[in-house]
């Protein structure tokens, strides 16, 4: 794979991670992180997420603790982009009882309509 589709794998791998972690499926992300590092094995994001995963889950080994869990660092932030809010139906603003107006319509013959275009004549 190239330099840039690796680059792509990798940011898409790392988005599947960072979704499936704000879904909680903590295996999911995992996979994904992982995948990132057998392409890349020195990145730094995807170590940093597996390391805050697996100290959530008290399952760092033995030993000192890794430089990115020290209580100074903060935890990798999970952004998820939310679907737009649904359009509010709001009901008629007037009384049941309440007789409704409505403008007169208006009869347009068929001479009057414009052609579409390219429509033949």
């Amino acid at each position: 794979m190239s330099e840039q589709g690796d680059e792509a794998r990798i940011r898409e791998l790392l988005e599947e991670g960072l979704y499936r972690l704000g879904l909680s499926r903590e295996e999911g992300a995992l996979d994904r992180f992982r995948a990132v590092l057998e392409i890349e094995q020195d990145n730094p994001r995807a170590k940093q997420y597996i390391e805050y995963i697996l100290e959530e889950r008290g399952e760092l080994p033995d030993g000192d603790e890794p430089p990115a869990l020290k209580a100074e660092a903060e935890p990798p932030t999970v952004e998820v982009e939310a679907a737009p809010p649904a359009a509010e139906v709001r009901e008629p603003q007037h009384d049941e009882d309440e007789e409704l107006e409505l403008a007169p319509a208006t009869l347009i013959e068929e001479d009057e309509l414009a052609p579409a275009p390219g429509a033949p004549p």
